[in-house]
């Protein structure tokens, strides 16, 4: 995580983290308190804090988390309560993410950096869905 002048931090605490992301939307009416597991995790994407942890891949159709550590330790317990890595991989297959190993990003059709109002679409899966979503999810990849 690096500073605003592009220096590294000595420190990096959840409540620094926590006050900026507080801060992010703030005058944003459409942003509703409770916000849902993809709304949170496009805030933490856009947060400059984020940068060197977790960032979108180039096109904005996927991201990928560059230091699974300090996710674990900082943003996770701030943004999506105290667990542990693998439990937050879990929720992102329950919410329709894929994996594209080659590059170990994370990938949805509607979750795109520019396109917000697509998570609209975005719910949680159950059984079989899940397996049509990773069918449908491979398929996409396949065609990019």
């Amino acid at each position: 995580i690096s500073s605003s002048d592009g220096e590294h931090a000595s420190t990096n605490s959840s409540s620094t983290i926590a006050a900026n992301f507080d801060n992010i939307g703030a005058d944003d009416a459409s942003v509703k308190p409770a916000l849902k597991f993809p709304h949170k995790l496009m805030k933490v994407l856009q947060m400059k804090q984020s940068s060197g942890v977790v960032e979108w891949i180039l096109d904005g159709r996927a991201f990928v988390i560059l230091d699974p550590s300090t996710f674990e330790t900082n943003i996770m317990p701030v943004y999506f309560g105290k667990c542990m890595f693998t439990s937050f991989q879990r929720k992102l297959n329950r919410w329709g993410f894929r994996i594209h190993k080659p590059t170990k990003s994370y990938y949805h059709p509607y979750f795109v950096r520019h396109e917000p109002y697509l998570m609209q679409q975005m719910h949680t899966l159950e059984g079989k869905a899940t397996m049509m979503m990773s069918k449908q999810c491979k398929q996409q990849l396949k065609k990019e």
